[in-house]
């Protein structure tokens, strides 16, 4: 599931961007680059576990999900910050 939402949200908006009778070439592009990179590590995963393990598998991933923690962490910041003291304070005290 986790996967395929952004899949299935992400082809329309992008085809968006492009003319209209060029929508739906970029649309089967799309669709077919991403099914065919599924298929392909799919295929390889096993390969993959069965050569490297499962712990050097999931090292690679780390500094992203880091750097994903940090734009969130920054993200918020920048919201409070941009919100009015007032307002801040205002939401906590009626919880």
């Amino acid at each position: 599931m986790g996967r395929n939402s952004p899949f299935v949200g992400g082809t329309p908006l992008l085809t968006q961007t492009y003319r209209p009778a060029e929508q739906v070439k970029v649309q089967a592009v799309i669709e077919f680059a991403i099914v065919g990179l599924v298929a392909a590590t799919t295929r390889s995963s096993g390969w993959c576990y069965d050569r490297f393990a499962w712990m050097a598998l999931n090292m690679p991933v780390v500094p992203l999900l880091v750097v994903a923690l940090l734009a969130v962490v920054g993200i918020e910041r920048r919201m409070q910050a941009a919100v009015p003291a007032w307002r801040r304070g205002a939401w906590r005290a009626r919880t």
